[in-house]
């Protein structure tokens, strides 16, 4: 991983706000979203307001349905070491 600073190292983590913006950008209601990947409509408001953090198959999942990289819904995130 590359290191940020002294102690800190850079992640990747689930973004919830970013999932639901693409959700958005796509015009997709929740509902719809949650029937095309297998969930309930709960699960990905879970998922959305960064309570509950989707599975590696349900990020490929939203990535595919909303037509991008599983990257463009990670953010960064600093953890100590």
């Amino acid at each position: 991983m590359p290191r940020i600073r002294s102690g800190v190292r850079a992640r990747r983590k689930f973004s919830g706000a970013r999932s639901r913006k693409k959700r958005l950008d796509a015009g997709l209601r929740a509902e719809t979203v949650a029937l095309e990947i297998g969930r309930s409509w709960y699960s990905l408001r879970e998922y959305e307001c960064g309570r509950v953090v989707p599975s590696t198959q349900t990020l490929i999942d939203l990535a595919d349905l909303y037509n991008c990289a599983v990257d463009d819904l990670l953010e960064e995130a600093a953890d100590a070491m």
